[in-house]
C-alpha cells in the first residue's frame, strides 16, 4: 500500500508512516471490504452480507465485538435491527470475516447496514484507530 484511500464505502486517507508505526507497536483493526450475496436479492429471498477486516498490527488482538445495524431508508416502521457478533481472537496481520444472514430475506426496499469494529472498545492499543473502524453497505431488495 502506498498511501491514499483503501477500497471501502467509508474511507479515510492512511499515511504509510502511520501504518509502519502501528505495524510495529499496536494492535489495530480496519474494514477491508464488504459484499452482498446475491447482489440484488428479490423480496423475501435469503441473502448474506459479508464484512471483511484485517489486523495490521504485529500484536494479536483479543476478543472484540462487531456491531451491525440494519435500517430501511424508505420505511421507518420496519424499525432498526441490531446484531452483535463476537470475534474470539485475531492474530497480528491476519484477516477475518463476519456474516450477517437474512435467512428469510426482507421486504422490498433499500437498506443500509452499518458495521462497527470493536464496538465496546475492548482492544487496548496505543493512540487512536487509523483507517476504517466502520463500514456501510447498501442492499437493494426487490
Amino acid at each position: 500500500m502506498t498511501g491514499g484511500t483503501y477500497n471501502n464505502f467509508n474511507t479515510k486517507s492512511i499515511n504509510v508512516n502511520d501504518l509502519n508505526h502501528v505495524k510495529n507497536n499496536k494492535s489495530q483493526l480496519f474494514f477491508t471490504s464488504n459484499e452482498v450475496e446475491p447482489l440484488f436479492p428479490g423480496e423475501h429471498e435469503p441473502f448474506n452480507v459479508y464484512f471483511n477486516f484485517k489486523s495490521i498490527g504485529s500484536v494479536d488482538v483479543g476478543e472484540f465485538k462487531i456491531r451491525m445495524i440494519t435500517e430501511c431508508k424508505e420505511n421507518s416502521s420496519l424499525g432498526v435491527d441490531i446484531e452483535d457478533q463476537i470475534v474470539p481472537s485475531l492474530n497480528g496481520g491476519a484477516t477475518g470475516e463476519v456474516i450477517l444472514r437474512f435467512d428469510y430475506g426482507m421486504p422490498t426496499g433499500t437498506y443500509v447496514i452499518n458495521a462497527y469494529l470493536d464496538y465496546n472498545n475492548q482492544i487496548r492499543g496505543e493512540g487512536e484507530y487509523i483507517g476504517n473502524r466502520s463500514a456501510s453497505c447498501v442492499v437493494i431488495v426487490g
